[in-house]
């Protein structure tokens, strides 16, 4: 409710007498920023259900990589890496809230309310407090939560990614260890359908998350060009203020999380390739070592080339279905930003 009402009194300025750039392009923003806030919200109350039961797969901690001690530290990481998102998350909006009341107090002409406000008699002044004084936590604690939500499962399901990828260097190294007339093979064959079959269903789990990723990226995308060029724009354009300095801190903002989307999710396929460099060599390894056992062996090769071949795609995300998500979108981000700002300074020179 806090947002909505701060949104319309952002559009009612819009129409005041004489609205210069500056309070033009903000109340824009704001515009920009509900419809934002609402359609993350709406992806994740739609998949809800799929989120729950990844959440609730990253806690059951059901994967290992026979390396008690190398889980336990990845594990333990990915719990300092919460906490610690969750601390900056509140951080960051309480240092947001104290800058803007102090960016009132010296420029208000981004959160002073249009002049209807003065209709309201003796609530004007509780009228201006709600505007201004919430205005901080509410917008930046709306705007992420949902975003935080599903990055910290992003970190959780790579941690459990990292776990299955040093599964597969510890059964490679059992692989080397062995000579053709071991009698461990048994267990290694054992060993390898084990961590062909957590493979899988982590792949089966990363599923439920795509489609989620994919729609947000998308939002992302597209607001992002906006935004950047826009922010640009009215920087160049206008004296600089305090109003000038929270769109400078806005933009920043966005370009750390536009390149951060870009960088964690491109570090799957990192994960991915290393993975599949992994099983390519085993494979060579059981070809040269189990030339008298072939039959015993052909159905794990089978499993392992199907896994190498899955691996690939099974754990890439896309932004609309149809375009892969890597650190070269971001480039495309600054471009598209600039190609905005190009138009909106021709349009402006007319």
């Amino acid at each position: 409710m806090l947002i909505i009402y701060q949104f319309a009194l952002g559009v009612l300025k819009s129409l005041d007498t004489h609205p210069n750039m500056l309070e033009k392009v903000w109340s824009i923003v704001l515009a920009i920023s509900l419809v934002s806030c609402y359609t993350k919200e709406f992806v994740y109350c739609y998949h809800r259900k799929s989120l729950q039961k990844l959440r609730d797969f990253i806690n059951e901690k059901s994967m290992f990589s026979g390396d008690t001690y190398h889980d336990a530290r990845i594990r333990s990481k990915l719990r300092s890496i919460i906490n610690m998102l969750t601390g900056a998350v509140l951080t960051i909006a309480i240092l947001e809230q104290i800058m803007l009341t102090l960016i009132y107090k010296k420029d208000n002409r981004l959160f002073e309310p249009p002049s209807i406000i003065n209709a309201f008699g003796r609530m004007a002044p509780v009228a201006r407090f709600m505007n201004y004084f919430l205005f901080g936590i509410i917008w930046f604690c709306k705007f992420s939560c949902c975003t935080f939500t599903v990055i910290s499962l992003l970190i959780g399901v790579r941690s459990e990614y990292q776990i299955i990828s040093h599964g597969y260097e510890c059964l490679l190294k059992y692989v080397l260890a062995l000579d053709s007339s071991s009698p461990m093979w048994d267990k290694v064959i054992h060993e390898t359908r084990t961590i062909c079959d957590q493979h899988v269903k982590l792949l089966g789990y990363i599923q439920l998350i795509q489609p989620v990723v994919g729609v947000l990226f998308l939002k992302l995308n597209y607001f992002s060009k906006l935004f950047i060029g826009m922010m640009m724009f009215v920087v160049m354009n206008e004296p600089f203020s305090f109003g000038t300095l929270v769109l400078v801190s806005c933009l920043l903002f966005f370009l750390m999380e536009g390149y951060w989307w870009c960088w964690f999710l491109d570090t799957f396929q990192d994960i991915n390739e290393e993975i599949c460099s992994i099983v390519y060599e085993i494979l060579h390894l059981l070809h040269q070592k189990s030339t008298n056992q072939h039959q015993k062996f052909a159905q794990l090769r089978k499993e392992l080339l199907i896994v190498s071949t899955c691996t690939p795609h099974g754990a890439r995300f896309k932004w609309g279905g149809i375009f892969y998500i890597d650190r070269a979108q971001f480039v495309r981000f600054i471009r598209a930003g600039y190609s905005v700002l190009t138009f909106l300074l021709n349009f402006h020179s007319w």
